[in-house]
């Protein structure tokens, strides 16, 4: 553990998460505006009724009014769709570029990740990541349909926590710029995931609060959907952490390529 908080201080882990949750946010713009073409276009009211019902337990009244009203207005913005998915895909690779310069200055491989190399790695995470997202998303819908689950909120628990590992094991493998192996990634994509669930969890039960208080408008949902992406980085980046302190601990006498100073 000390030798993870060690890392975290000198690496100033918490300031490249930051930078990765702004890059996340300004991706999420044009992904909004995405969806609710396509929503309005292919949904209609039915969807807005479905939309309303998911969002309940993670947005505030206001929020959800902003997002159905998105909806409903979205149909005469068709025009936007090319931009948005041109502006979407930029902004998906900035955050990648953001993951792979704090991976690099993590691992100490910084002189490997040039504009090139950053671009060739968020091309190759960006694949499987979409490919294990739907599985994940698929699986999860498929399980909300079984009746009488036992113990359904363990099992939905277990299953994201899973999910999670799956979906960040590209993110791990590819970012460090390193030679590595699944077993040596495995621990760090478990406590992302872990800790992503464990986040998720937390921040429905505040959401489902401040939604019976109604405390918070437009700009407060902003502020929480920013502060949830802060806390993702900075997760996913002390899974990096963990598995170079303990690729250090396993191999400090012999010459290690990753360096963990």
């Amino acid at each position: 553990m000390r030798g993870i908080i060690h890392v975290i201080r000198t690496k100033n882990v918490p300031f490249m998460a930051g930078s990765i949750a702004y890059s996340a946010f300004v991706s999420l713009l044009p992904l909004v505006l995405l969806l609710t073409i396509a929503a309005s276009i292919l949904g209609g009211e039915a969807l807005v009724t479905r939309v309303q019902a998911v969002t309940e337990n993670y947005l505030t009244p206001s929020g959800q009014s902003l997002l159905i009203d998105s909806i409903s207005q979205a149909g005469s913005q068709t025009g936007l769709s090319i931009l948005g998915s041109v502006v979407l895909l930029w902004g998906i690779l900035r955050v990648f570029r953001a993951l792979d310069t704090a991976f690099s200055a993590i691992y100490d491989t910084q002189w490997k990740n040039d504009f090139v190399n950053q671009l060739k790695d968020g091309i190759v995470v960006l694949a499987p990541l979409g490919v294990a997202l739907f599985a994940v998303v698929g699986a999860g819908l498929a399980l909300r349909l079984v009746p009488d689950l036992p113990f359904p909120t363990l099992a939905r628990g277990a299953l994201l926590v899973f999910g999670l590992t799956v979906v960040f094991l590209p993110i791990y493998y590819v970012f460090p710029d390193a030679e590595l192996s699944v077993k040596m990634i495995l621990p760090g994509t478990v406590v992302a995931a872990v800790g992503w669930a464990l986040l998720n969890a937390g921040f429905g039960v505040y959401v489902a609060y401040s939604s019976t208080q109604d405390l918070y408008g437009v700009i407060g949902g902003v502020i929480l959907l920013i502060t949830f992406l802060y806390f993702g980085a900075l997760v996913i980046l002390i899974g990096a952490v963990t598995n170079v302190v303990l690729m250090g601990s396993r191999s400090s006498a012999s010459d290690d390529p990753v360096s963990t100073e």
